[in-house]
């Protein structure tokens, strides 16, 4: 997704807006590496989605858009998914590096990454 397409999808039903403020729940647009429709995840349960098939992010993909975003919030969840072996490292830094991101971004992000893998390990 674009910068441009994040904005508008922020900007109508994401956080604080007046589809989260009626509904409960929020949309956040985020920006993932190209084939991500290819690895996302089918979940399929046929009670109570009359039949229909969801569609979720491979969870690499999930982690990297989660630290564009760069929250605390963020953070913490990918630690959490590196702590619990949910998703690879190596993978995640490979997945980064492929992730069109400005320049002071990427290297914020491998930083942040390199430094929280290192310290998982010792």
């Amino acid at each position: 997704m674009f910068g441009s397409q994040v904005d508008q999808i922020d900007g109508a039903i994401g956080e604080g807006s007046l589809f989260h403020t009626t509904l409960g729940f929020y949309i956040h647009g985020v920006r993932i590496r190209a084939g991500w429709r290819e690895r996302t995840i089918a979940v399929h349960r046929p009670v109570g989605t009359r039949n229909q098939i969801g569609r979720c992010l491979e969870p690499h993909d999930l982690a990297i858009s989660k630290l564009v975003a760069f929250r605390d919030k963020d953070r913490a969840f990918v630690r959490t998914l590196l702590i619990e072996e949910m998703i690879d490292g190596d993978i995640l830094l490979d997945r980064l590096t492929a992730t069109h991101l400005d320049a002071e971004l990427q290297i914020l992000v491998e930083k942040w990454l390199r430094s929280t893998m290192q310290g998982l390990s010792e």
